[in-house]
């Protein structure tokens, strides 16, 4: 029951990481934006975005993720934020209940084996 629920409403964090001190002009992760719209445009499921850029820390994300209801994390990452995307596949991979993970962004990319280690 749990299963068809996940994949007929499934419950989706969107998430885009920041560093400032490496870029400090905003850029605009427009594939997290267009994912929302396509998925809130179903009506199926739930989306939220949290973007580092607005404020959100990765801890947030990293507590938004651990407190459960998030059945995919989709993840956008550019150059300049390995570290970030590191520590959030590592903290996220360690969790008993994980959500389905996707990555996107020019830093993946790039590093996929990597990331994928």
């Amino acid at each position: 029951m749990e299963g068809r629920r996940r994949l007929l409403s499934p419950r989706l964090l969107l998430a885009s990481l920041y560093h400032p001190e490496y870029f400090p002009l905003p850029r605009f992760p427009l594939a997290i934006s267009d994912l929302a719209r396509a998925a809130r445009s179903t009506l199926l499921g739930q989306v939220e975005l949290m973007d580092m850029q607005l404020g959100v820390t990765l801890d947030d994300i990293l507590g938004r993720v651990a407190a459960g209801g998030v059945d995919v994390l989709g993840v956008s990452a550019t150059f300049g934020q390995h570290d970030l995307m590191t520590t959030l596949l590592d903290e996220v991979m360690g969790l008993d209940r994980r959500p389905l993970v996707v990555a996107g962004g020019s830093l993946t990319a790039r590093n996929e084996r990597l990331l994928l280690d």
